[in-house]
């Protein structure tokens, strides 16, 4: 009896197409994942405030970046934004801004590089920044403060 080539013999594949199958409903889930999950707009910020994610017209403002002495004779540099619900609001901090600049250094200048270290100062100092961009729009309206670049030297 001739025997038969190997390329001619036929296989079971069943384990082969369940790995297959399993790799392509897995390629389909990190798809729809990364769909659903959308990068933020500051990367490495810090944020906190209240923001608005039903709105998708939010406009973010580029407040500052300055180097201010604290207290305690230590020197802190940060980046402030700030977002808003729409153009309108945007335009507020926009005329603005001169004063909101002397408002926050006024703010950083009570605290010490000690209460910035700690987790209450920071939040006291991201809540009285909050408050102070907040008193300039109308009651209500939603606010998010966005700090990076935070160093103190």
């Amino acid at each position: 009896m001739a025997r038969m080539p190997q390329w001619i013999i036929r296989r079971n594949y069943s384990e082969e197409m369940t790995i297959v199958a399993g790799l392509v409903a897995l390629f389909i889930a990190l798809f729809f994942a990364a769909l659903y999950y959308k990068p933020t707009m500051i990367p490495q910020a810090l944020r906190f405030g209240v923001s608005n994610p039903a709105s998708g017209n939010n406009q973010v403002v580029r407040l500052t970046h300055m180097a201010l002495d604290l207290r305690d004779d230590r020197e802190l540099t940060l980046a402030i934004h700030v977002e808003v619900p729409d153009t309108a609001h945007k335009n507020t901090i926009e005329e603005h801004k001169s004063k909101l600049k002397i408002t926050i250094r006024e703010i950083i200048a009570e605290h010490s590089s000690g209460s910035l270290t700690d987790g209450n100062g920071r939040q006291r100092l991201k809540n009285d920044i909050a408050y102070a961009v907040s008193r300039l729009l109308p009651p209500g309206t939603p606010v998010t403060v966005y700090i990076s670049d935070f160093h103190i030297h």
